[in-house]
């Protein structure tokens, strides 16, 4: 065990945390991933401690506990207004359902509380009171050699809870690390226990790896631990599908320079506070060219390639992938949509009413997500004969012309969806004696149509004017 010292600016609550237990004659150490991160100069989040004391005891030296998982000994501690997660050192039994140990007992050391921890990077304590980090498992070694290593063996790990495989691979992905040879050997040979995993935990792991800072890194992880074929088999399908002479990739390896793309606009784009840290854009990245694969043709000549009706193909395989995932409803519908719509060309050639047609489509909402993932489609090509970088200045010079055109319009205040109309289904059943009923969203609808192509019609007596001719023509 080696212990050094590290400085952490730490909050008066911590403090007031610490004094309590300690005047109460218990141990407190904070533990795990803040303490990591501070080794790494990297912002540190929640932070963790781990305690001799019992949640009884907890409890009674505290006014505000929240019995968060009292059974596996956390108590969540309420100090003014900060909130701190405390756990009692545990020893823990066998791991019959891959997921929590079947008994938990409490103990009175902090090394047997580290060793039953996962990775050795997350296995640091930090001595509040001497300034001390204690590294039981020489974890200070492997943050420098920038690697992932499981405490103890690392099948015995995996099999006693295989999200840990995916936490794996996401830590590849926050830190840009790489995995020890025997994790990734552990994880090959315990990927298929992948599959008793819960879909919303395989989800919550799934989503914090590609909001990471490298989350192709995180997905090379999961790929080389043969992890994809469990948890997204339709994308390891992907792989040396060749695409035309537009693409300098496979199907594949493009998807991963997309998501590639994406993940540093997130970091860039700072007027774009919508695509932060918005897990639908880089699902749809990850996702938007799935149905090639089913859609692939080949033509007489050599090389040429098409993937018609690939978007629609992708945004069906989407959905059921989403939903198997259980992600949320709007979250699935958004992917959809950015992956239906991502096949955006020649906007140069549509009319002011071709661009206010297509926003109706995707709504304002989803045009900031639907023209970055456009982009980095695009970067994601890469270069190569047919698609060169003049040839790739001219077609983002036109996308940015695009999204100026976009921007015009909105500010213009013109109406891009029904409820923008000047007349309502109200005004509609007052002037024309109409009862409710299917048809007044029929008028409306082919109202919002025609001022989509000529906003000047959108006036009360225009609108009207329009109801009374397109009513005249339907048969009652």
């Amino acid at each position: 065990m080696k212990t050094f010292p590290l400085e952490i600016a730490l909050k008066p609550s911590v403090q007031f945390l610490y004094d309590r237990f300690r005047a109460a004659g218990y141990e407190l150490y904070i533990v795990g991933g803040f303490v990591r991160d501070r080794l790494l100069n990297r912002p540190g989040g929640d932070i963790d401690f781990a305690t001799s004391a019992r949640p009884a005891e907890m409890i009674r030296l505290f006014e505000r506990v929240v019995r968060t998982g009292i059974k596996y000994g956390t108590c969540t501690i309420l100090i003014g207004t900060d909130s701190y997660e405390v756990t009692t050192y545990r020893t823990e039994g066998r791991y019959e359902d891959r997921r929590r140990p079947s008994k938990v007992d409490f103990g009175t050391d902090l090394l047997a509380d580290l060793e039953r921890r996962d990775f050795t990077i997350n296995a640091f304590a930090y001595d509040i009171a001497r300034g001390e980090v204690i590294d039981a498992f020489l974890g200070q070694e492997d943050l420098h050699s920038k690697c992932i290593r499981t405490i103890g063996n690392a099948e015995d790990r995996f099999n006693e809870d295989a999200l840990r495989m995916m936490r794996a691979a996401r830590l590849v992905g926050e830190l840009n690390f790489s995995l020890d040879i025997e994790c990734l050997l552990g994880m090959k040979a315990c990927a298929k226990q992948l599959s008793q995993v819960s879909a919303e935990r395989l989800r919550d792991e799934l989503s914090k790896l590609l909001l990471s800072d490298h989350p192709v890194a995180g997905l090379r992880a999961l790929e080389k631990g043969t992890l994809l074929s469990y948890l997204l088999p339709e994308l390891v399908k992907t792989q040396g599908v060749m695409q035309n002479a537009f693409h300098a990739h496979d199907v594949y390896e493009h998807t991963l320079a997309v998501v590639d793309a994406v993940a540093k606009y997130k970091r860039t784009l700072a007027t774009k506070d919508i695509l932060k840290n918005n897990i639908t854009l880089l699902l749809a990245a990850l996702l938007h060219d799935i149905g090639k694969p089913q859609t692939r043709k080949e033509g007489e000549l050599e090389g040429q390639v098409s993937f018609l009706n690939h978007e629609q193909e992708g945004a069906k395989m989407s959905q059921v992938i989403l939903k198997r995932l259980k992600f949320s409803k709007r979250d699935i519908e958004t992917v959809v949509l950015l992956v239906r719509e991502h096949m955006i060309y020649n906007t140069s050639k549509w009319s002011d009413g071709g661009v206010r047609r297509w926003l109706n489509r995707v709504g304002i909402e989803n045009k900031d997500r639907l023209i970055a993932l456009v982009r980095a489609d695009r970067v994601g090509r890469g270069v190569t004969e047919r698609m060169t970088e003049v040839a790739r200045e001219k077609e983002n010079a036109d996308l940015e012309h695009f999204e100026r055109r976009i921007d015009d319009l909105i500010a213009s205040q013109t109406a891009f969806k029904i409820s923008d109309l000047k007349i309502g289904g109200t005004e509609l059943m007052e002037v024309f004696s109409l009862s409710p009923s299917p048809l007044i969203g029929e008028v409306l609808q082919h109202l919002l149509e025609k001022v989509l192509e000529d906003p000047a019609l959108n006036t009360d007596k225009k609108l009207l004017a329009e109801a009374e001719i397109f009513l005249k023509s339907k048969v009652f």
